[in-house]
């Protein structure tokens, strides 16, 4: 495991707070154990997976780890206070990844109409299209078309 690697974690999750980075990149910041396996599970390119063992209880999550460094995903160890300053909650559970992630332009592909799509329009808080997003997941829809408003990558979307 890295002891975190020459890169500073907390600024670059920090700087992971602005769309256009997040836009520019294709670097998403996910936070929390079920979040990041998922992310993991789900096939997603992990750029790094950050983690404070102080905090971090969960043998599922520890599994994760253990793996993903055999297959040569970057493990970045971090101490309570490095980790607390990159989390935005007030307990953090010790995990959290950047991940590349674009959102996929539908002008530029062609949605299957065979299958429910939701669509949102000028959804202004990141925390309530978090739960639509995880909401259409939930149903088995297709995706989710996010017209305007906040950025389906920010933090408390994700």
């Amino acid at each position: 495991m890295n002891a975190g690697g020459q890169r500073n974690w907390p600024r670059r999750v920090r700087a992971l707070n602005d769309r256009r980075t997040r836009l520019e990149e294709g670097v998403i910041f996910v936070e929390g154990i079920r979040h990041v396996i998922d992310a993991v599970d789900a096939g997603f390119e992990i750029e790094a997976l950050l983690v404070d063992p102080t905090r971090l209880r969960s043998e599922r999550a520890w599994m994760m780890l253990d793996a993903a460094g055999q297959r040569g995903v970057e493990i970045v160890q971090l101490n309570p206070e490095e980790f607390t300053r990159l989390s935005s909650r007030d307990n953090p559970v010790g995990l959290a990844a950047t991940v590349r992630w674009q959102p996929q332009d539908l002008r530029l592909t062609e949605p299957d109409l065979r299958y429910a799509y939701l669509a949102t329009d000028d959804v202004r808080d990141p925390g309530n299209l978090g739960t639509i997003m995880r909401t259409v997941d939930a149903l088995g829809a297709a995706g989710l078309i996010v017209h305007s408003g906040t950025d389906p990558g920010h933090p408390s979307a994700i």
